[in-house]
Protein backbone atom coordinates (compact mmCIF):
# COMPACT_ATOMS: atom_id res chain seq x y z
CA UNK A 1 0.00 0.00 0.00
CA UNK A 2 3.04 2.39 1.18
CA UNK A 3 4.72 1.85 -2.37
CA UNK A 4 1.67 2.47 -4.09
CA UNK A 5 0.98 5.81 -2.26
CA UNK A 6 4.76 6.80 -3.50
CA UNK A 7 4.14 5.97 -6.59
CA UNK A 8 1.38 8.13 -6.89
CA UNK A 9 3.67 10.74 -5.20
CA UNK A 10 5.88 10.13 -7.30
CA UNK A 11 3.80 10.69 -10.47
CA UNK A 12 2.22 13.74 -9.66
CA UNK A 13 5.34 15.12 -9.00
CA UNK A 14 6.58 13.92 -12.28
CA UNK A 15 3.10 15.58 -13.88
CA UNK A 16 3.35 18.51 -12.09
CA UNK A 17 7.05 19.15 -13.53
CA UNK A 18 6.35 18.72 -16.96
CA UNK A 19 3.45 20.68 -16.66
CA UNK A 20 5.55 23.44 -15.54
CA UNK A 21 7.97 22.52 -18.36
CA UNK A 22 5.32 23.45 -21.03
CA UNK A 23 4.08 26.07 -19.14
CA UNK A 24 7.53 28.17 -19.27
CA UNK A 25 8.05 27.02 -22.70
CA UNK A 26 4.53 28.30 -23.90
CA UNK A 27 5.13 31.71 -22.26
CA UNK A 28 8.80 31.70 -24.05
CA UNK A 29 7.22 31.40 -27.11
CA UNK A 30 4.22 33.98 -26.56
CA UNK A 31 6.32 36.43 -24.89
CA UNK A 32 9.47 36.66 -27.18
CA UNK A 33 11.06 39.86 -26.32
CA UNK A 34 10.38 42.42 -29.67
CA UNK A 35 13.36 42.73 -31.86
CA UNK A 36 15.64 45.36 -30.59
CA UNK A 37 14.39 48.61 -32.88
CA UNK A 38 17.45 50.14 -34.71
CA UNK A 39 17.02 54.26 -34.27
CA UNK A 40 17.43 55.12 -37.88
CA UNK A 41 19.00 58.75 -38.20
CA UNK A 42 17.77 60.26 -41.88
CA UNK A 43 20.58 60.99 -43.64
CA UNK A 44 21.45 64.65 -43.35
CA UNK A 45 18.34 66.21 -44.89
CA UNK A 46 19.74 69.72 -45.05
CA UNK A 47 19.08 72.42 -47.59
CA UNK A 48 22.08 71.03 -49.39
CA UNK A 49 20.93 67.73 -50.32
CA UNK A 50 17.36 68.46 -51.28
CA UNK A 51 17.83 68.51 -55.46
CA UNK A 52 14.65 68.55 -57.76
CA UNK A 53 14.61 66.65 -60.99
CA UNK A 54 15.38 67.22 -64.43
CA UNK A 55 11.78 67.32 -65.58
CA UNK A 56 10.81 69.97 -63.17
CA UNK A 57 13.79 72.64 -63.79
CA UNK A 58 12.31 71.35 -67.55
CA UNK A 59 8.74 72.69 -66.74
CA UNK A 60 9.02 75.67 -64.90
CA UNK A 61 11.49 76.54 -68.05
CA UNK A 62 8.57 75.84 -70.48
CA UNK A 63 6.47 77.85 -68.33
CA UNK A 64 8.10 80.95 -70.25
CA UNK A 65 8.10 80.17 -74.00
CA UNK A 66 9.78 83.32 -74.90
CA UNK A 67 11.95 85.16 -73.11
CA UNK A 68 12.28 88.46 -73.36
CA UNK A 69 15.94 89.50 -71.77
CA UNK A 70 16.39 92.98 -73.11
CA UNK A 71 14.52 95.89 -74.60
CA UNK A 72 17.00 98.55 -76.00
CA UNK A 73 16.26 102.23 -77.10
CA UNK A 74 17.97 102.82 -80.31
CA UNK A 75 18.92 105.75 -82.12
CA UNK A 76 20.54 106.14 -85.89
CA UNK A 77 21.23 108.93 -87.90
CA UNK A 78 21.63 109.14 -91.50
CA UNK A 79 22.81 111.74 -94.46
CA UNK A 80 20.94 112.14 -97.60
CA UNK A 81 23.52 113.47 -100.14
CA UNK A 82 22.18 115.07 -103.20
CA UNK A 83 25.52 117.20 -103.65
CA UNK A 84 27.02 117.88 -107.20
CA UNK A 85 30.50 116.57 -107.12
CA UNK A 86 33.24 117.71 -104.41
CA UNK A 87 32.27 121.37 -104.70
CA UNK A 88 31.17 123.03 -101.52
CA UNK A 89 29.25 125.22 -103.64
CA UNK A 90 27.20 122.79 -105.58
CA UNK A 91 26.55 120.79 -101.64
CA UNK A 92 22.88 119.64 -100.92
CA UNK A 93 22.61 116.99 -98.19
CA UNK A 94 20.24 116.69 -95.07
CA UNK A 95 20.13 114.48 -91.74
CA UNK A 96 17.18 112.35 -91.16
CA UNK A 97 17.36 111.10 -87.28
CA UNK A 98 15.27 107.60 -86.19
CA UNK A 99 14.36 106.63 -83.27
CA UNK A 100 13.08 102.45 -82.96
CA UNK A 101 13.55 99.91 -80.40
CA UNK A 102 14.71 96.54 -80.67
CA UNK A 103 14.57 93.21 -78.27
CA UNK A 104 16.80 90.20 -77.69
CA UNK A 105 14.55 86.88 -77.13
CA UNK A 106 15.41 83.58 -75.88
CA UNK A 107 13.24 80.89 -77.17
CA UNK A 108 12.89 78.22 -74.59
CA UNK A 109 10.39 75.13 -76.50
CA UNK A 110 13.17 73.20 -77.52
CA UNK A 111 15.14 72.92 -73.81
CA UNK A 112 15.23 69.09 -72.91
CA UNK A 113 17.30 66.77 -69.98
CA UNK A 114 19.98 67.48 -72.22
CA UNK A 115 20.46 70.92 -71.06
CA UNK A 116 20.55 70.31 -67.62
CA UNK A 117 23.27 68.82 -65.31
CA UNK A 118 22.77 68.35 -61.85
CA UNK A 119 25.66 67.97 -59.61
CA UNK A 120 24.88 67.41 -56.16
CA UNK A 121 28.28 66.74 -54.89
CA UNK A 122 29.13 70.41 -55.75
CA UNK A 123 25.23 71.87 -55.09
CA UNK A 124 24.79 73.09 -58.70
CA UNK A 125 23.08 73.31 -61.19
CA UNK A 126 24.45 73.90 -65.09
CA UNK A 127 21.72 75.21 -67.81
CA UNK A 128 22.92 75.23 -71.44
CA UNK A 129 20.67 77.65 -73.43
CA UNK A 130 20.45 79.17 -77.55
CA UNK A 131 21.69 82.38 -77.29
CA UNK A 132 19.59 85.32 -77.21
CA UNK A 133 18.52 86.63 -80.84
CA UNK A 134 17.40 89.38 -81.95
CA UNK A 135 13.88 90.61 -82.46
CA UNK A 136 12.37 92.71 -84.98
CA UNK A 137 13.26 96.25 -84.73
CA UNK A 138 10.41 99.02 -84.36
CA UNK A 139 10.83 102.36 -86.28
CA UNK A 140 8.57 105.09 -84.34
CA UNK A 141 8.09 106.92 -86.92
CA UNK A 142 6.48 109.61 -85.12
CA UNK A 143 9.61 110.57 -83.71
CA UNK A 144 12.17 111.26 -87.19
CA UNK A 145 13.61 114.05 -87.00
CA UNK A 146 13.91 115.45 -90.48
CA UNK A 147 16.91 118.27 -90.36
CA UNK A 148 16.83 121.44 -92.64
CA UNK A 149 17.82 121.00 -95.83
CA UNK A 150 21.93 122.28 -96.20
CA UNK A 151 22.84 123.82 -99.46
CA UNK A 152 25.76 125.17 -100.79
CA UNK A 153 25.54 129.13 -103.03
CA UNK A 154 24.41 128.04 -106.40
CA UNK A 155 21.92 124.80 -104.53
CA UNK A 156 18.67 125.70 -103.34
CA UNK A 157 15.42 123.54 -102.57
CA UNK A 158 14.58 120.96 -100.31
CA UNK A 159 15.20 116.75 -100.49
CA UNK A 160 12.31 115.14 -100.74
CA UNK A 161 11.84 111.52 -100.94
CA UNK A 162 9.27 109.68 -102.64
CA UNK A 163 7.45 106.39 -101.01
CA UNK A 164 9.60 103.95 -102.23
CA UNK A 165 12.64 105.90 -101.19
CA UNK A 166 11.49 106.11 -97.67
CA UNK A 167 10.79 102.48 -97.54
CA UNK A 168 14.35 101.70 -98.62
CA UNK A 169 15.66 103.80 -96.27
CA UNK A 170 13.23 102.25 -93.21
CA UNK A 171 14.46 98.68 -94.61
CA UNK A 172 18.25 100.33 -94.53
CA UNK A 173 17.88 101.69 -91.12
CA UNK A 174 16.54 99.00 -89.57
CA UNK A 175 19.43 96.93 -90.67
CA UNK A 176 21.79 99.36 -89.10
CA UNK A 177 19.96 99.27 -85.71
CA UNK A 178 20.28 95.45 -86.07
CA UNK A 179 23.97 95.53 -86.20
CA UNK A 180 24.17 97.86 -83.09
CA UNK A 181 22.26 95.61 -81.40
CA UNK A 182 24.76 92.43 -82.13
CA UNK A 183 27.75 94.73 -81.07
CA UNK A 184 29.41 93.73 -78.01
CA UNK A 185 28.11 96.11 -75.46
CA UNK A 186 24.25 95.57 -76.32
CA UNK A 187 24.59 91.98 -76.89
CA UNK A 188 26.91 91.32 -73.36
CA UNK A 189 23.83 93.05 -71.29
CA UNK A 190 21.06 91.09 -73.13
CA UNK A 191 23.07 87.83 -71.93
CA UNK A 192 23.50 88.97 -68.59
CA UNK A 193 19.86 90.05 -67.89
CA UNK A 194 19.19 86.82 -69.58
CA UNK A 195 21.03 84.60 -66.94
CA UNK A 196 19.08 87.13 -63.90
CA UNK A 197 15.66 86.32 -65.42
CA UNK A 198 16.26 83.31 -65.33
CA UNK A 199 18.10 82.31 -61.96
CA UNK A 200 14.97 84.78 -60.70
CA UNK A 201 12.53 82.25 -62.66
CA UNK A 202 14.28 78.98 -61.57
CA UNK A 203 15.36 80.34 -58.00
CA UNK A 204 12.05 79.69 -55.87
CA UNK A 205 12.49 75.60 -56.75
CA UNK A 206 15.34 75.52 -54.59
CA UNK A 207 14.78 75.87 -50.78
CA UNK A 208 18.92 76.68 -50.29
CA UNK A 209 19.93 79.92 -51.74
CA UNK A 210 23.62 79.02 -51.80
CA UNK A 211 22.64 76.12 -54.52
CA UNK A 212 24.55 77.63 -57.40
CA UNK A 213 22.89 78.41 -60.94
CA UNK A 214 25.07 78.08 -64.08
CA UNK A 215 24.14 79.26 -67.05
CA UNK A 216 25.94 78.55 -70.42
CA UNK A 217 24.59 80.27 -73.78
CA UNK A 218 25.50 77.99 -76.93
Amino acid sequence: MRKFKRKVVFLSILAVFFVSIGFYTCYKLFNKPADKVEQWVSPDSTENTKFISQESIIDKIHETQKLISLEADLKERILLNDSWGEWEVFKKVKGITFYGKGSYSLDFSNIDKGNIKIDKSQNSISITLPKPIVEDVTIYEEKTVYETTTNGLLRFGDIKLSPEQTISISKEVKKLMKDKMVEDELYSSAETNAKSSIEKLLRPLFPNESTIIDIYFV
